[in-house]
């Protein structure tokens, strides 16, 4: 455990009553650290604090408190000197991300996403951050997203105030090195928490990883003395990724040309080439189990395909009605380049769509659409998991 973690010190949570802020609170009680945790759900919180008091003999503080509310940061600051409470660490974790269009939705749904995952995050740091200094100790982790790294529809808002919290973070591990202050910022991909709750599931991409996870990774960083980390393997190259992206679909050919993509390598491993054979051929013969027959672990199957249905069986039904779709539908998909277990591949389907499918295609337009598929394999050369990134730029070129 962190020194600023561990027995003797106290580190409040924001967020703490589910998911990702709560996995820390367990953790650092275990650990002997005591905690004051903050969330909107009193109730919630006076359970859980009563329970790791119980358990591991540490202290906690509940304080329930709306970050969504005007000068939150600032109020809740005031609150934790009037209990005469010094905090060690602080961990930004509340935060949250409504789906939908910034031109179609509430603009409440906008600025509250500001107000919790940028306005209240600063003001906190900026408030606890100055004692920890004069102490020569301290440590702030805040939690940001793998959406930080890229623009993502449908979530401008929330992935534009994510790359907010990595750029803050990353310029502010410079400013107190050497202070004994440790700063951190940990990228999750999709997680089990509550977050898609309000969210959505259309916000999930990939088969979503444990807050326990999380927090493995953001422990072993903060021990290290790194600026950020991105949880998971897939994630981390998905995040390497999607900055080298072009943000027009129409130059992928040329960004992910062998002389150009960015794991070019001498020679393309046989997993990811393999996978990108088969898949190439279960397509072109608009063969739906084929396509299923790609994926190994049905329980654990989740993609951008499937939505909030998972399964192989919900996928083979989305495959039928996509070869149904599509009068001439053709796949081209390119390895592009493997690290250890995980791969890349460039996917392009072109074809004639005689309906519409997945909201994209007007009745007999031909259409193009391009994507990144980062796979992971087990020891076998079986795909254990996947991840899907879709073009910021063009997700769809009409082309007649």
């Amino acid at each position: 455990m962190v020194r600023t973690l561990e027995s003797g010190s106290t580190t409040l949570i924001t967020g703490a009553s589910s998911g990702i802020g709560r996995a820390f609170a367990q953790r650092i009680a275990a650990a002997g650290g005591d905690l004051v945790l903050v969330a909107r759900r009193e109730g919630v919180l006076m359970e859980l604090a009563g329970d790791l008091e119980r358990r591991h003999s540490v202290r906690v503080s509940v304080i329930a408190h709306d970050l969504d509310e005007p000068d939150a940061g600032r109020a809740l600051a005031e609150k934790v000197a009037e209990r005469g409470i010094a905090v060690d660490a602080l961990i930004n974790n509340a935060g949250l991300g409504i789906h939908g269009d910034l031109a179609t939705a509430p603009l409440a749904a906008a600025t509250t996403q500001i107000g919790v995952n940028v306005t209240a995050l600063t003001t906190l740091t900026a408030l606890l951050l100055p004692p920890m200094i004069e102490r020569g100790r301290g440590a702030i982790l805040n939690v940001a997203s793998t959406a930080g790294f890229q623009p993502v529809p449908h979530m401008a808002v929330y992935s534009a105030s994510k790359a907010y919290v990595l750029t803050f973070t990353r310029a502010l591990w410079r400013e107190v090195r050497g202070t004994g202050v440790d700063v951190l910022a940990v990228c999750p991909g999709a997680t089990d928490t509550a977050f898609f709750d309000t969210a959505g599931d259309a916000a999930s991409v990939g088969s979503r990883r444990t807050p326990e996870k999380v927090v493995d990774t953001a422990l072993r960083a903060l021990r290290a003395g790194r600026p950020s980390v991105v949880d998971g393997r897939g994630n981390a190259l998905v995040s390497w990724l999607a900055p080298r992206l072009p943000e027009r679909g129409n130059r992928y050919r040329r960004a992910f040309s062998p002389s150009h993509h960015p794991l070019r390598s001498k020679e393309i491993p046989m997993y990811i080439h393999d996978f990108a054979v088969r898949a190439a051929k279960a397509v072109n013969t608009h063969d739906p189990d084929a396509v299923v027959a790609l994926w190994a672990e049905p329980a654990d199957y989740d993609s951008v395909l499937t939505g909030p249905e998972h399964g192989l069986a919900a996928l083979r039904a989305r495959e039928e009605a996509l070869f149904a779709g599509f009068s001439d539908l053709r796949a081209t998909i390119t390895p592009l380049g493997q690290e250890g277990d995980t791969g890349a591949i460039l996917v392009r389907f072109d074809g004639t769509h005689d309906g519409e499918y997945a909201g994209f295609a007007p009745t007999g337009r031909t259409m193009a659409l391009e994507m990144v598929a980062v796979v992971s394999f087990d020891d076998a050369g079986s795909v254990v998991g996947e991840r899907v990134f879709l073009d910021a730029g063009s997700v769809v070129a009409q082309l007649s």
